[in-house]
């Protein structure tokens, strides 16, 4: 334990002792400041994926624009973050024309007909032949169910059945 406290007893000290991270998140008030290093972690992997901030920001319901602190963010902030991330899965963001700004959520999640994570052999299929085919790894992505990381392992095994 940390800080002067001479005595204690010891029913509290085992019940300080037993919390966990998860249980002191789960009951931190909305406004609570929390470290914000979780939250961006799965921002930068929307980001990484070409979610735009803006779509971010929007769906978040925090205005036009993404301005989160790298440091600290309140436990409200951070549970939609999580909230959001749980909800687009590995999704990636539907192709866009100029300007355009990426659909509502509740719209992709309307319109997608994909399988659940994995995709199935079709979609394997798919995904080869597209990046066989020379796209790159994120339009293969756009036009198919899985994820970037699965198209690039299958691009992988395509490139070693032609050297072989």
């Amino acid at each position: 334990m940390c800080g002067d406290t001479r005595r204690i007893l010891p029913k509290t000290e085992s019940a300080i002792r037993a919390l966990t991270a998860a249980d002191v998140r789960a009951a931190a008030a909305p406004g609570t400041q929390v470290d914000a290093a979780p939250t961006w972690e799965l921002l930068d992997d929307m980001i990484g994926r070409g979610w735009p901030k803006a779509w971010i920001a929007r769906e978040l319901r925090l205005g036009a624009s993404l301005q989160l602190s790298r440091g600290t963010v309140t436990a409200a902030n951070a549970g939609k973050v999580a909230a959001l991330a749980e909800r687009l899965g590995d999704r990636v963001p539907p192709p866009r024309r100029r300007r355009q700004p990426a659909p509502p959520l509740d719209e992709i999640l309307a319109t997608d007909t994909r399988q659940p994570a994995g995709g199935g052999e079709a979609a394997a299929c798919a995904a080869r032949s597209l990046f066989e085919h020379g796209h790159r790894l994120g339009q293969a992505a756009q036009r198919n169910t899985l994820s970037v990381e699965a198209i690039a392992a299958l691009g992988a095994t395509a490139t070693s059945r032609r050297a072989s």
